[in-house]
């Protein structure tokens, strides 16, 4: 695909999904901005925006773990699994 139709924010946001996930305790601020060599306030503004959608959440000493990401917890449809979301929408 070409990179012009890339948008540069979003790629960032999945960066920062990709980089937590793979974290097993969850990962701090600081290990987000050093280990995607990203600007803090960028990072910032993404993890803000994540947690404000529940995507993450922030626990003691500030690790930054997924919760619903993977679990569809905060799904607006209950009961759907990303599987299930999946099968339907790619009809998988």
């Amino acid at each position: 695909m070409a990179a012009s139709y890339i948008i540069p924010a979003l790629a960032r946001t999945f960066d920062v999904i990709d980089y937590i996930s793979k974290s097993s305790d969850g990962a701090s601020f600081g290990d987000i901005v050093k280990g995607l060599d990203a600007p803090k306030a960028s990072i910032f503004r993404i993890l803000h925006t994540l947690e404000s959608r529940a995507w993450i959440e922030k626990r003691e000493i500030g690790i930054i773990s997924t919760t619903c990401l993977f679990t569809m917890e905060c799904s607006p449809w209950p009961g759907v699994t990303w599987s299930k979301l999946l099968v339907h929408t790619f009809r998988l």
